[in-house]
């Protein structure tokens, strides 16, 4: 991991033996016992003074590469050999972070999210977690870019919980967790035509009721008009303001009916009489009769009767006009 020391030994006897560090077939350093070559670029950064051993101090992830040690005898009996290996140097994690993308109110009508997951540094492996156990098998589940992204696709509320992403390498580890929600969608028992016709049957029926209230306004409007153009009826007024007074109604001898207010009737002993000389009927003139009861306009038409009526009684002093009973 960066930053820290990195020790490779040897193992075996190298006393007496010329040894020699390489990184993809660049020297590091070279030594025989006391005596050591180090290459310019590893000056300070590496110690040898342990033959079998080669301490790189203060790694970086440039220290990543092939090495190889090779050791060398002068005697006989021993030769020379060699050994090589891989050396990767990681960065540790660090600041891991998940987020929801696109980041918007997630709902059962959303078409697919997707949860990222990144690392400032070290990051090499990416695992996916819901609710701290591993993803379930039969959920619509896709990671892409190489696992750093968990898409769903058509989510809805079994979907809910919480998402943990852990970034590692092989020297370091690191996680981070969101939680997805997924509102579900508000449930209707009409279909989508239903509300469509319904949305119409409403404006449709507002239009008719709008056309009826201007049909009535119109017609109020025209009756109104013509019963402005008809002429007004004046009341009767009463020619005889000081006349008798009578009853609402009065019937005649020949059975017609008269208003009580016509100033062409009047009464004589209880008897109706009307200013006229025609005949409106059978005369009872058994009552004594007094000029100065009948109007001089009608005497004449009593005493003509007088012959015809004899139980009729006049008095001889008045002269009859006309009178016609009614």
């Amino acid at each position: 991991m960066t930053g820290s020391n990195i020790n490779l030994t040897i193992e075996g006897n190298v006393s007496d033996a010329l040894v020699t560090w390489t990184v993809n077939e660049t020297t590091i350093i070279t030594f025989f016992n006391t005596t050591k070559i180090t290459s310019k670029n590893y000056e300070g950064r590496v110690d040898a003074s342990l033959n079998d051993q080669l301490v790189i101090t203060n790694a970086m992830k440039t220290d990543s590469g092939q090495y190889k040690v090779s050791v060398n005898k002068f005697d006989a009996s021993s030769g020379t050999g060699s050994s090589s290996f891989q050396l990767k140097v990681y960065d540790p994690v660090q600041n891991v972070t998940v987020v929801l993308l696109p980041q918007i109110n997630v709902s059962e009508n959303t078409p697919e999210v997707n949860l990222s997951c990144k690392a400032a540094t070290g990051g090499e492996t990416f695992t996916w977690l819901k609710n701290g156990a591993p993803l379930p098998a039969n959920y619509s589940y896709t990671l892409l870019d190489g696992n750093r992204t968990l898409q769903i696709k058509s989510p809805n509320i079994t979907y809910n919980g919480n998402y943990t992403c852990i970034v590692s390498n092989p020297v370091s580890s690191s996680n981070n967790t969101i939680e997805l929600i997924v509102k579900p969608v508000p449930v209707t028992s009409l279909s989508a035509g239903a509300i469509a016709g319904i949305v119409v049957g409403s404006v449709c029926g507002g239009i008719l009721l709008i056309a009826f209230i201007i049909l009535i306004v119109c017609c109020v409007k025209r009756r109104k008009g013509k019963k402005e153009k008809q002429p007004v009826k004046k009341s009767p007024t009463k020619k005889n303001p000081g006349g008798p007074n009578h009853k609402d109604v009065l019937r005649t001898v020949s059975g017609n009916t008269l208003s009580p207010d016509d100033p062409a009737f009047f009464t004589v002993n209880n008897i109706m009489y009307r200013n006229s000389s025609l005949s409106m009927g059978s005369y009872n003139m058994d009552q004594q009769v007094n000029r100065r009861d009948v109007p001089g306009t009608v005497w004449n038409t009593l005493e003509s009767n007088r012959a015809s009526t004899p139980n009729s009684r006049i008095s001889s002093n008045l002269k009859p006009k006309s009178a016609t009973q009614v």
